[in-house]
């Protein structure tokens, strides 16, 4: 769109038309007063919010435009959210790139009186890579913190020792080796143009494996009856913990009793300090390696300020092997690698706020050959963010976690602080148990974008969205029992959702796999809006529609040689054609259901999930694979032109009309 001045459209059954203000007296309490607006910069995005008063009869509406500075072309955003339970304006502008500078106009719709546009400018932010100082502390294992000076020819031996003659702008360089000791900071502070980073120095492999290993054939082990073995450990008191056998997870059990009900299985005794496996095997655990966690975080951050923690391989954190807590903000977490804990990464806190979680590989494995329902009490995630406004986490690779990404308010959905204007975009989730996207309770100004999703249990769970706007855009997946989650949590999900162009399939051959689950009855839910969707599904294409939500423009697909899949509503009514479903609910009139022809997958609907079973020969569910599949359309798919413009989504789009799905037919790389 090349417009050298700006038009505020409205819609109108679909079609965008110029909105014509009438001139008229302002009714007094009706026209709507927006105060200040806010433009809330990541760096990915933007998050606008305009507190209003008046509009007693809500009637008014919003709408804005943005531009690069230095463009002349102003781009439509999309339809903004008036909460007027808060009485607040809000919308987002994503994907951006760090450092965007971007000029914002609001003008405001109102029969009972013109209210005055707001303007205003907002940079994206740019997350602290490197310190500008010059000054570098060294530090090694095999250092000395009394006599060292930190210099490479004399470094001390702990990053604490070094972060105390640490100023805004040094960097702290590590040599190679391990620091089982863990890295623990409180109160470090850099500032917004000169971070203070810890990495390793250049050339220098280091590792943060804060462990105790009891290898092989070390007689360490006491037998203490079957194939249950006793030896004399601690273990750090957190919160579920984690041992591991040959590096993979064992189960963690609340009793010697519980052991004898799985392989592979640990319990450990406070009070007589001692820690119980089970191989599960009839082996005996000197015949294993074991790995023993000793600190209940490998690296943990708090209270701390423009820190960056980069390139280091961190492991065997109990809990987690980062946590971030206190007030700890503008922190970055970036090209990490991050395995065998029970979590990767750990933020919490209402104060913890603006951190970046980039681009790490955060991996463990064993959680699958238990199963679903023995973890869901004892979950383990990739990465959790139960905490502030701002933090972002984008460009990660998370593999074989319970669960993938935990971002979820429910338990706290009336403060709208909590996980405010977050980003969780272009990751990479392989192998989840059970929610590759576990968003329940949805924040305010939440972008969920880019994201492929393989092999997991259900891949994005908005279960339930309490709160918003929340926008779930371009992601692509592959799942058991769902794409879309809403049917759990909470006693209702009366937050704005936005889902836009996703594309998903089941990997079950069972009738098992749905593209939408609603809630029942007792967890009232609207304000869903499904447009320009495709997933291919085994069970239900669409469960438990209630009213007061949108669906339209969406394909639907069965597995191969399956009749239509069912479409239900809340009610009880099922509808075995979409035809019918169309004709009792007025939604999906132009909706398809036809095979939507991705060009580039593989193994649908051929692969039943089973515990013990793993899914890595199948190309897509690998990094590998990733590179060589995935939902790109075919150039004669029926979804091809066949979707609906979408103001500030979509509005780029190729030939005719948008394409149904998350992917243009085209829209990759050879």
């Amino acid at each position: 769109m090349k417009n050298t001045t700006y038009k505020i459209r409205t819609k109108t059954c679909g079609i965008y038309l110029p909105m014509i203000m009438m001139t008229q007296l302002a009714i007094a309490g009706a026209v709507i007063e927006p105060g200040d607006m806010e433009a809330y910069a990541t760096p990915i995005a933007i998050g606008l919010e305009i507190p209003y008063a008046g509009d007693d009869n809500k009637n008014a509406n919003a709408q804005f435009v943005w531009r690069k500075q230095g463009s002349e072309d102003w781009k439509n955003g999309v339809d903004m959210t008036i909460d007027r339970e808060r009485r607040m304006i809000w919308a987002s502008i994503w994907p951006l790139e760090q450092g965007d500078k971007v000029e914002i106009k609001v003008e405001f719709i109102d029969a009972d009186g013109a209210a005055e546009a707001l303007n205003t400018t907002a940079t994206v932010r740019t997350i602290p890579m490197d310190g500008n100082s010059g000054k570098k502390l060294f530090v090694s294992p095999k250092g000395n913190d009394g006599s060292g000076d930190g210099t490479r020819e004399n470094p001390f031996r702990s990053v604490g020792r070094a972060a105390e003659d640490t100023f805004p702008g040094d960097e702290i360089r590590l040599l190679g080796g391990n620091y089982a000791e863990g890295i623990e900071l409180q109160g470090l502070k850099g500032k917004k143009k000169a971070p203070i980073v810890i990495a390793p120095a250049e050339g220098e492999k280091v590792t943060v494996h804060t462990v105790r290993e009891v290898a092989a054939g070390s007689g360490s082990w006491k037998q203490h009856s079957g194939d249950t073995y006793t030896i004399s450990a601690e273990l750090p008191v957190g919160w579920i913990g984690s041992c591991f056998q040959e590096n993979k997870l064992m189960f963690p059990c609340s009793s010697v009793g519980q052991l004898a009900q799985f392989k592979r299985s640990w319990y450990h005794d406070k009070a007589s300090k001692t820690l119980y496996v089970r191989t599960g095997d009839g082996t005996s655990a000197d015949e294993h390696t074991y790995q023993i966690p000793q600190r209940k975080y490998a690296i943990w951050l708090d209270r701390c300020k423009y820190v960056t923690i980069k390139g280091l391989d961190v492991a065997y954190g109990s809990d987690a092997c980062i946590r971030l807590s206190g007030s700890t903000k503008r922190c970055a977490i970036i090209d990490n690698v991050l395995h065998e804990s029970h979590c990767g990464v750990f933020a919490k806190g209402s104060d913890v706020q603006g951190n970046a979680i980039w681009r790490n590989d955060i991996r463990n494995s064993g959680a699958e050959e238990y199963g679903w329902q023995p973890v869901y009490d004892k979950a383990g995630f990739g990465i959790i963010v139960q905490a502030g406004r701002g933090n972002s986490v984008c460009y990660n690779t998370v593999d074989g976690f319970f669960d993938q990404i935990g971002a979820d308010t429910w338990r706290n959905f009336n403060n709208i602080a909590e996980n405010r204007d977050m980003d969780v975009c272009f990751n990479v989730f392989l192998n989840a148990n059970d929610d590759a996207l576990e968003m329940d309770g949805g924040g305010v100004n939440m972008r969920i974008h880019g994201n492929q999703i393989r092999n997991a249990h259900s891949a994005i769970s908005l279960a339930p969205i309490h709160r918003g706007p929340v926008y779930v855009t371009r992601n692509e997946g592959t799942y058991q029992y769902g794409f879309f989650k809403l049917n759990v949590g909470g006693k209702s999900s009366l937050g704005p959702c936005y889902a836009y162009h996703n594309s998903g399939y089941t990997l079950m051959s069972g009738a098992t796999g749905t593209g939408l689950r609603f809630p029942g009855r007792s967890v009232p839910t609207t304000q869903k809006v499904f447009l320009n969707n495709a997933t291919i599904n085994t069970e239900y294409s669409m469960h438990n529609l209630h009213p007061g939500n949108t669906l339209d423009y969406n394909c639907y697909a069965s597995g191969p040689g399956m009749p239509p899949r069912k479409f239900t509503t809340v009610d009880g009514k099922i509808f075995r054609e979409l035809a019918e479903f169309v004709a009792a609910t007025g939604q999906e009139t132009h909706g398809l259901y036809t095979d939507p022809e991705f060009s580039r997958v593989t193994g649908l609907a051929k692969y039943t999930y089973k515990a013990g079973y793993s899914l890595d020969s199948v190309p897509m569910h690998t990094k590998e694979g990733l590179r060589k599949s995935d939902f790109s359309l075919d150039e004669e798919s029926p979804c091809v032109d066949k979707g609906v413009i979408i103001r500030g989504i979509n509005e780029d789009f190729k030939g005719k009309a948008p394409d149904i799905g998350a992917r243009e037919f085209d829209d990759y790389d050879e």
